[in-house]
Parts: C-alpha cells; structure tokens; sequence
C-alpha cells in the first residue's frame, strides 16, 4: 500500500497547532532580586516580575517574617514548592537565581518602649495614703530587638494588682495580628507607716501599739509583710528582740497563747446539754482553737481539751 503524502501546507499548519497548545501551558517565574513586603508572608506573586498565574500566586514563599528581618529564598527552592503543590507544570525559571525579602517594618525604640510599660503597669499600682511618698516602678526589661511593621500598642492579658516589691510580668506587643510577649521585672515602692518600737522590745513580750512610732517606709525594702496597721499587733508577742527604730514585721510576731503552762485554767466538762466548770493545770501552753494537756484538779487525772478563750479549755460536746 502506498502512502499518501499530505500537503506541505497541512503539516505546518499542524505543527503550528502543537507548538500553540504547548506554549499555552508554559508560563515564566522570572525570579526579583530584591522585594518588600507587608506583613510576615511573602507569596510567589510577591516576589516574582512577570505575571503567574493565579492557582500559583497565592503559594507561600516565606512565612513568619518579623518587621525589619529579611530572608533569601532561591527559584530553585520555589519550583520545589510548585512541584510539592501540582503547580509547576510548564513552568520556566528566568531572571534573578535568588531573591533577599525584606519584611517592612522598623526597630521599636526601647526608651519609648520601657516608658509605655512603665504607664501600662501604673494603671495596677494599689491606692496609697494621700500624705505618703508617690510609688514608683523599677523596670528590668531583657535586651531584645523588637519591630513593628506600623503603629503598635501594649496589653497586659494577665492584669492584676502589683504588690510592693519585685513583680514578675508578661505584656504583649500588638502590631496588626502579630503579637510579641516581652517578660517585665517590675519592682513597686510603695510607702506606708510602719511600726517601729520607741525602745526594745524583748522576745516573748507583747509589743503595745502605744509604745510603737509609725515611720515611713518603703515597702519593697522592708522585709516580709511590714506591719502597717496597729490592729495586726493585738494579742501577739515578739518571738525575737526588737530594737529602737526597727520595722516590725508579721514575721516577727506570733499569736500570744490564751492558756499557758503550769497556770490554772477554767475546764469547761460538756455532757449533753449539761456543763460543768472545774479547775485544772495547763501542761502546755495553747492557742485559740488548739488541743492542749491538762490535769483535772478534781479527779487528778491528765485529759486533753480545746482551747476556747483566755484561760479557758474545753472538753465534750
């Protein structure tokens, strides 16, 4: 059988048609050098000089980028995108092999930085007296490099009072959506008249409110619990000498016991609705609510009782 040539005019026409639909589904990733963007992703769209088309335009060529930072990726990183994405079918690389993305955006300055934590954490300082010295804040802010793409405020999620001395904080840096937590050594002075006695006062005595000066006192440097309110003396004893001028603090004191050893005591003996009083003898000394020995001054028995008032023990119900 012989075969029919086809005319010269109908193969070019044909080879014509091919190189068409070919071409029709190749498209160019010319690669920039240098690009900046807004925000923390660069998508191929970004970073290329030629128009993509749209399925690729939106692919993700770098992520996570701080304002001020910059990153490098090369084309032939993007075609391993474009593959792991279907993407790259007919694609052609040209242009620059690499390209540096700069992420817009600029260094927060830490003075102005420090001052708006400083406001931000005043709004939390308690109310002091009218008469006392105004509180303070001492910062200790770590040394970080922090930017922000356009304007920017603090939060504070965790909000709460600042007691007096060193507070551990965590703000927040909002730019846009991002957000960057910054930890805050923040040290309250705060003032207060604390106790301090006029003269000694030897463990084991009851300070007196009336022997006691009320000194101004910064209350980040004065111990644990300084106390500041004459009524935290009541009922209590020192459990160490305290000297002229020295802040009291709740550490230095203790509950003064209601029954004590070897004093006679009120049993209060319960049985039902009856109550009966003896006299008996402390073997220890008690504080309000604990159980303590005692000897029955009547029977002569040891029995053990709860300790109800001053000089006063119970037992039964």
């Amino acid at each position: 059988m012989k075969l029919r040539r086809l005319p010269l005019l109908l193969l070019t026409t044909m080879a014509a048609v091919l190189v068409t639909v070919v071409a029709a589904g190749a498209w160019t990733l010319e690669l920039a050098e240098t690009v900046e963007v807004t925000g923390g992703t660069a998508r191929l769209a970004d970073v290329t000089d030629a128009t993509v088309p749209d399925a690729a335009a939106d692919l993700v060529v770098a992520a996570g980028g701080r304002p001020g930072a910059a990153v490098t990726v090369t084309g032939r990183a993007i075609l391993r995108r474009l593959v792991m994405a279907g993407l790259a079918d007919g694609v052609v690389l040209a242009g620059s092999d690499r390209c540096r993305i700069s992420f817009a955006g600029q260094a927060v300055d830490m003075s102005e930085l420090t001052e708006q934590i400083r406001t931000l954490l005043m709004q939390h300082v308690p109310e002091s007296d009218p008469d006392a010295p105004p509180s303070w804040l001492a910062l200790e802010i770590p040394a970080i490099d922090v930017h922000a793409a356009g304007s920017w405020e603090l939060e504070w999620p965790d909000a709460r009072n600042l007691r007096p001395g060193r507070n551990l904080v965590t703000v927040q840096l909002r730019d846009g959506n991002r957000r960057r937590r910054i930890s805050v050594a923040a040290e309250l002075h705060a003032y207060a008249r604390a106790a301090a006695p006029i003269s000694t006062v030897q463990r084991g005595q009851i300070p007196v409110a009336s022997a006691m000066q009320w000194i101004w006192s910064d209350l980040a440097q004065a111990g644990h619990a300084p106390v500041t309110d004459a009524r935290a003396l009541a009922g209590m004893r020192a459990v160490r000498d305290l000297a002229p001028g020295e802040v009291v603090n709740q550490d230095d004191l203790e509950p003064e016991p209601l029954v004590r050893r070897g004093e006679l005591v009120d049993l209060v003996v319960r049985r039902g609705g009856i109550a009966a009083v003896v006299r008996a003898k402390c073997r220890q000394d008690g504080l309000l609510g604990e159980t303590v020995s005692v000897i029955n001054e009547f029977t002569g028995r040891p029995t053990v009782a709860r300790v109800t008032g001053p000089g006063v023990v119970t037992m039964g119900r």
